[in-house]
């Protein structure tokens, strides 16, 4: 039975992880839009803007260049992001032992005097100094030390995974424009995809299909399917990776093995698909665990779905309407590269989500169910 809402531990973390998954994906849109319109240095400096401090830089200005506009309007929506993060870590942690609030508030305190420091002290022809990095260090030192002592909560863990991955994004943008370095922005591209389905997976694991589920039930299928979301999460992702690569440089290698491994993504997936049937099938009717495989198994075959015609279309558009990487942006390149970088990354947190629900919902024969909580378990 579900819980009322005034009763429900995880209320704000849900809410919150909610908002952090549909910030992120918008993210990842106004990202892509930056690689499509090849905009990445129309902001010369980081973190500031033009001199300016990135939250005091006049509107006027920023309307009055295209480039400037994408630009600057992706990094202040990177900084809600990273502040929608920290509010979510912050919930979580209050179901935390004492000693990992400690530690992980500490990491928070270090961290915004980090970029305090770097806002305020910053010289863009010295660059970041080492005092800067080194509090940086010590933020991610206790972070993980946070993640790693024996109290702390899986769902405390993955919103620091989570938090953290969105703080070394950031910072790898920056330096992406400190050096403008392309194989940077390759970095920049690729790791978005690991932030959003850490993201994504809080939002799995916050969801009420998770925390409603009964303990997990012993299933032959178990063992497969987690197989199956293992190696269509890998490929998936090393799909996008090549989409990064493709969208950066321009080869036609990039291409050619990018339209290669996207037969291979297919055919992981609906061979994940077909696991997720023969799992639901094995489960009495009208169970809770049944209808959530068989929601995972549509929501997959539909992003998919969607994902082969956007591939299609921001190829067409690039090759037939652009005239190739180095040609004018025409409108349907933009829309159609853009949202095929984005709909790649929801298909990646499907995969990756669809794992750990493997792991939720069912257990191998002879496997010993989990000690915790049921809200708060992630399974490794």
């Amino acid at each position: 039975m579900r819980a009322s809402k005034r009763d429900d531990p995880l209320l704000w973390p849900r809410r919150l992880a909610r908002a952090l998954v549909a910030c992120t994906f918008a993210l990842l849109l106004a990202g892509g839009l930056v690689t499509t319109y090849r905009v990445g240095m129309a902001v010369p400096d980081w973190p500031t803007t033009f001199g300016y401090g990135m939250f005091r830089y006049p509107l006027e200005r920023m309307l009055a260049d295209f480039g400037v506009t994408v630009e600057h309007g992706h990094r202040l929506a990177a900084s809600g992001v990273g502040l929608l993060s920290i509010a979510v870590l912050l919930v979580a942690l209050r179901r935390a032992a004492r000693s990992v609030r400690f530690v992980a508030l500490a990491g928070l305190a270090v961290e915004l005097v980090a970029f305090a420091s770097l806002a305020a002290a910053f010289d863009p022809e010295v660059g970041t100094s080492a005092a800067t990095l080194g509090l940086f260090g010590l933020t991610t030192a206790l972070f993980t030390k946070a993640a790693v002592t024996g109290g702390a909560p899986p769902l405390v863990r993955l919103a620091l995974a989570a938090h953290l991955g969105v703080v070394l994004q950031g910072l790898l943008g920056g330096s992406r424009v400190l050096a403008n370095h392309e194989g940077l922005a390759f970095l920049h591209g690729a790791f978005a995809q690991v932030v959003y389905a850490l993201v994504f997976a809080l939002g799995v694991v916050t969801s009420r299909a998770w925390t409603d589920a009964a303990p997990p039930i012993e299933s032959s299928a178990a063992p497969d399917l987690r197989r199956a979301a293992r190696a269509a999460t890998a490929l998936v992702y090393l799909q996008v990776a090549l989409g990064a690569w493709l969208r950066h440089s321009g080869l036609p290698l990039a291409l050619g093995l990018h339209v290669l491994l996207a037969l291979g993504v297919v055919g992981a997936i609906v061979a994940l698909a077909h696991q997720l049937d023969l799992a639901a099938r094995a489960l009495a009717d009208g169970s809770g665990a049944r209808r959530t495989l068989g929601r995972a198994r549509g929501f997959l075959i539909g992003v998919l779905g969607l994902q082969i015609a956007l591939g299609i279309a921001s190829t067409a558009a690039i090759y037939l309407w652009s005239g190739g990487f180095q040609g004018a942006v025409s409108i349907g390149e933009a829309l159609g590269a853009t949202a095929h970088v984005a709909v790649g990354a929801l298909l990646l947190g499907s995969c990756s989500g669809t794992w750990l629900l493997a792991h939720r919902l069912l257990r191998s024969r002879g496997e010993a169910a989990p000690a915790l909580a049921p809200h708060l378990e992630v399974a490794a």
